[in-house]
């Protein structure tokens, strides 16, 4: 366990001391790479929601099974079209392989690299963190880079502590479909130029 980890989890420890109990869960932090670890989870994102118990997924389905659509009536975080563009398992695996790519994942399975090849065509994107009995979610900054850092500090398992990562699903949007210009408006620009150049003829 690294020295970073070790404070996190005497911080929880002291908490249980002083009246909170091990088997709380977990609070969810975001923010960028210089607040990675100690007060953030994701970097670089901006949002994020504590655990939520079961297995992410943008469908609903059987026991367990949380619709990131449709959780909390609106969807996390307010949107209700995420599309699962990749996952990936702690055995090294993806399914499905999409731009997200996952790395130097440490020996405990509790921290490591993630990026992605591009964010074309994407409107936002969301990278969901599953380890013990539910998974927490964050809402990354695309104008920050294509890649950052994860860790499993905002999960619990069932004996308090926090546990090694079962998967990571990066959920995206697709980006607004440019507004075209109406037939209306392309007239009204080309009777403008025909009225300037008539004017300059004029004036020559």
């Amino acid at each position: 366990m690294s020295l970073k980890m070790f404070c996190r989890a005497a911080a929880v420890a002291m908490a249980a001391l002083v009246g909170g109990t091990a088997a709380q869960a977990a609070t969810c932090q975001f923010g960028d790479q210089s607040q990675f670890w100690l007060s953030a989870d994701v970097w670089t994102s901006t949002a994020c929601v504590d655990q939520i118990a079961g297995n992410d997924s943008d469908q609903s389905g059987g026991n367990g099974v949380v619709n990131v659509n449709t959780v909390g009536g609106t969807g996390l975080f307010g949107t209700s079209n995420w599309t699962l563009d990749s996952r990936y398992d702690a055995n090294g695996s993806y399914g499905p392989s999409g731009i997200l790519s996952i790395s130097n994942v440490s020996s405990d399975l509790m921290s490591g690299n993630w990026s992605v090849s591009s964010w074309a065509g994407i409107g936002s994107a969301m990278l969901v963190i599953k380890g013990g009995s539910g998974f927490a979610s964050y809402l990354l900054d695309m104008t920050a880079g294509t890649f950052g850092q994860w860790v499993t500090n905002a999960l619990m398992n069932k004996g308090g502590n926090t546990p090694a990562v079962s998967h990571i699903s990066l959920y995206t949007t697709p980006a607004p479909a440019p507004v075209p210009v109406p037939a209306a408006g392309l007239l009204l620009v080309g009777g403008l130029g025909a009225i300037a150049a008539l004017r300059r003829r004029r004036k020559a």
